[in-house]
This record gives C-alpha cells, structure tokens and sequence, in this order.
C-alpha cells in the first residue's frame, strides 16, 4: 500500500503546482539592422589649382588682386558644383535602397 501511495503521490502534487511559472513566454522584440549597402566609388575630382597667392606680390595692382580672386572664386564655385553632383548621386543611391527596404517590409 505504501509503495501505491509513492507512485500516486507525485501525480497528485502535480496537479496542485502553479503551471504558469512552468510555461513562461519570453517576449518578443524586434530590432531594425543596418544593412550597409553598395557605395559607387566616387569620380576623381581634381582640386584647382589656386594661384592666387602666386600672382599676388607687393607690387601687383588692385586690379590684378581682384582679378586673381575672381578667377580663384570661379574655380572653387565649379568645384564645389561637382562635389554637390557627387553628393546628390550618393543622396539618389540611398534612397533608391531605402525606398527598396521600405517595399520588401
């Protein structure tokens, strides 16, 4: 009779158990990755070359400091033009492959 009771006892004490500490959920999260993406390789821009300070010495004319300067001020306006070219491409790529992401979600 003992024995029986050994075998019992263990079923009986389970179902007296708080089961919803045995089954615990984890919650859920989800994160957003980084995904790099494929960057062109920029094209070779080459600086200008200022000459301004070559041309102007002690004895050079106002009218010549001012010519040198617009000269130096219209290479670095094309300058920066081909940079804002470079960079407007750039902007183009990323949201071409944001908008794609966006699509795939």
């Amino acid at each position: 009779m003992v024995k029986y009771i050994f075998i019992i006892l263990p079923f009986l004490l389970a179902g007296c158990a708080d089961k919803s500490k045995l089954i615990e959920s984890s919650p859920t999260t989800t994160a957003k990755v980084v995904v790099p993406i494929q960057c062109p390789k920029p094209s070779e821009l080459n600086r200008p070359d200022l000459e301004v300070l070559s041309l102007i010495n002690e004895s050079s004319s106002d009218g010549e400091v001012v010519r040198a300067y617009r000269v130096a001020l219209t290479d670095i306006k094309g300058y920066a033009k081909e940079l804002e070219k470079i960079l407007q491409g750039y902007k183009e790529a990323c949201s071409k492959t944001t908008s794609q992401e966006n699509n795939h979600q």
